[in-house]
């Protein structure tokens, strides 16, 4: 739904995702025989070992098997896998430690990547035959505040000397709550007047929420809510300028079973999103 000058416009935008994993060998650390006494067994406690930068409840929070859960083997597969395909964490191993009868306790050990790989800098370079040359930074940090947030910032200029600039956060949980939401802002700046009308300035933001419809880790839904707000202008010296101001509100669902979001090796995802 736009509304500008000198008329409003509104449109409806559907869009399907689906993706679906193969089943492949689980590279995950751990051995069937050796802990296949534990099974059925009740879940006293989890506790991690190994974080520096990483907060542990981004370990605990994403775990199917949770205290007081009965260990079940489908769930651990899971759970170990998941880990390993987190960004913050180059290895993670589990352990299990029997209390008493049916009781056990699950040891987690992970070892963090290096910090300049989770903060890296890095250049931007890409070329169109329009616009030539675009050059620029990006900086992204994947696991800000150590709570596996992204915080990302790109800066880019053209031969045109088209001027773009974004910033954006997100997070996937809030506290033990899997709801997920996230922000951004971005300017672009027109280098020049061009004959015919082009966008020469806009301005906008943006935001996004995440609602959970399941507590399944495993056999994850959720509702997706997000907008955008945009101000523009356009002309050219042949044209006069005009102003617009643009608001787009999007409506999704997204359905996920995958085992990771690295290098899954079961399930998939589906999706959709409606906007105006």
């Amino acid at each position: 739904m736009r509304l500008g000058l000198p008329y409003a416009v509104a449109s409806f935008i559907i869009s399907l995702t689906c993706v679906f994993s193969l089943s492949l060998a689980d590279p995950g650390h751990m051995d069937d025989s050796v802990y296949a006494w534990a099974y059925g067994s009740i879940v006293d406690s989890v506790t991690v070992s190994g974080t520096q930068d990483t907060k542990d409840i981004v370990v605990l929070r994403e775990m199917e098997t949770q205290p007081g859960d009965v260990l079940e083997k489908e769930y651990l597969h899971r759970d170990i896998h998941f880990l390993n395909g987190l960004s913050p964490f180059s290895d993670v191993e589990l352990s299990i430690e029997q209390l008493s009868p049916g009781h056990v306790a699950i040891r987690i050990v992970v070892r963090e990547r290096a910090e300049i790989l989770l903060k890296a800098i890095l250049p931007y370079l890409k070329y169109d035959f329009e616009t030539g040359i675009t050059y620029g930074i990006r900086w992204k940090d994947k696991n800000f505040r150590g709570r596996l947030e992204n915080l990302s910032f790109i800066y880019t200029r053209n031969e045109r000397d088209d001027d773009n600039v974004s910033f954006g956060w997100s997070a996937p949980w809030i506290g033990w709550k899997h709801i997920s939401v996230g922000m951004g802002v971005g300017y672009y700046s027109r280098g020049g007047m061009p004959l015919d009308p082009e966008l020469l300035e806009r301005t906008g933001v943006s935001g996004f929420v995440g609602i959970p419809l399941t507590e399944s880790r495993m056999k994850f839904s959720q509702l997706l809510l997000s907008g955008s707000l945009n101000k523009s202008r356009t002309g050219g010296v042949n044209d006069e300028i005009t102003k617009e101001l643009s608001v787009t509100p999007r409506v999704g669902y997204r359905y996920d079973t995958r085992n990771s979001h690295l290098i899954p090796t079961k399930g998939g995802t589906l999706g959709f999103t409606v906007s105006s």
